[in-house]
């Protein structure tokens, strides 16, 4: 009777025609023609809530930061632009600093490890997931990086691993509960007869923890 559809990685040409199918439909961080469905969204589309971690990062003092991202975030936004928007918070985020890879831990463990033997003068590193950046933080501890004193590390999610790893992580946070209540709320309405478009906006949030420090005191 109705479908919800979260953070789908199907490109536009394959998704669209799926949901079509459907005369319910809510998308979950994912944007869909209006006439398709309702959405519930963060204020950043996907890949770019990482601007969030830039720009801490270098509030700290960080200027080498590398960039985990994942694969999906090219259907969203190209890289270039990504690396100029930063430039506006004056972040400079060269190319060779940044790998692609699947949003898995084994992902992140081979992408960090390439990254960080290739570029040992990276301060910090942003992950597009937690698990990715888990990946790299244990890939970082096999090349002899520490962290926070020479490596930063934030990810993204905010799962329950990223809090019990020593140190625990930096991360980004949004609620489940909130999204997944709007989504139910925004889908009831449709199966009721309700077909308005309707747009829902949920919370990015950082949660500072132990794999980030200020450089500001310590003549990095």
């Amino acid at each position: 009777d109705g479908l919800i559809i979260c953070s789908s990685r199907l490109p536009e040409v394959e998704l669209m025609p799926l949901l079509e199918r459907f005369l319910c439909v809510v998308a979950v961080t994912r944007p869909v023609p209006e006439h398709i469905g309702s959405v519930v969204r963060s204020d950043y589309i996907p890949g770019y809530r990482a601007v969030i971690s830039f720009k801490y990062l270098h509030e700290l003092g960080y200027r080498r930061i590398g960039y985990l991202r994942l694969r999906h975030y090219d259907l969203y936004v190209d890289l270039k632009t990504f690396q100029h928007d930063l430039e506006k918070f004056g972040v400079t985020l060269k190319t060779e600093w940044t790998r692609a890879c699947a949003p898995i831990w084994q992902a992140g463990y081979d992408a960090g490890y390439d990254l960080l033997q290739s570029h040992p003068e990276l301060q910090a590193v942003v992950g597009g997931n937690d698990l990715v950046v888990l990946g790299a933080m244990r890939a970082a501890l096999d090349l002899g990086r520490t962290i926070p004193d020479d490596l930063g590390i934030i990810g993204a999610d905010d799962i329950l691993m990223a809090s019990q790893v020593s140190p625990p992580l930096t991360t980004l946070k949004t609620s489940s509960y909130e999204v997944g209540s709007m989504a139910a709320q925004l889908l009831l309405k449709r199966m009721e007869g309700d077909m308005t478009y309707r747009e829902r906006v949920y919370d990015t949030e950082l949660v500072i923890r132990g794999s980030t420090r200020s450089l500001h005191d310590a003549g990095d």
